[in-house]
């Protein structure tokens, strides 16, 4: 469920910043589950979220991997856990729709094209800390970062 964006055909796409086209969604949430509805829900009203409080002394909010604040927040009964992630500088989020196909054309693939862009969102699993072993939105960013270490230039020593 991406906010109240997501149909069925949609697909989320991390890329280089492109020139603006698109509308900033309000929030997106990344659950680790499918719903059987494509059209506009008002998701705020429904899906309630509050901070994760820390099991520590002294600390109000629990942290999840490299700190990021942690929420929670339950569907159907079911405890989710999430964080809340920011797109890595020099990316943006990108949301994909079905592109209508051109007038006259008959040998027309399936198109993709932006429907909204974004620059944050929240990864949500089920009854546990979101991470790389658990989160493909956690583990997804681990890799940019990842590839980034891995490709950036070495100084010699």
């Amino acid at each position: 469920m991406l906010s109240h964006l997501a149909d069925q055909g949609d697909a989320i796409l991390l890329a280089p910043p492109s020139t603006p086209t698109a509308p900033s969604p309000p929030h997106l949430h990344r659950l680790p589950f499918g719903i059987d509805h494509t059209g506009p829900a008002t998701v705020s009203r429904f899906f309630v979220v509050a901070d994760e409080r820390s099991q520590k002394p002294g600390d109000n909010t629990a942290q999840g991997d490299k700190g990021r604040p942690m929420v929670s927040s339950t569907f159907r009964g079911r405890r989710l856990l999430g964080v809340r992630m920011d797109v890595p500088d020099g990316y943006e989020g990108r949301i994909y729709k079905d592109a209508p196909p051109p007038p006259g054309r008959r040998d027309y693939t399936r198109a993709k094209q932006i429907s909204a862009t974004f620059d944050r969102f929240t990864a949500w699993v089920h009854d546990e800390t979101p991470g790389v072993a658990n989160c493909d939105a956690v583990r997804a960013l681990a890799w940019l970062e990842m590839a980034e270490d891995i490709h950036a230039h070495i100084q010699p020593l």
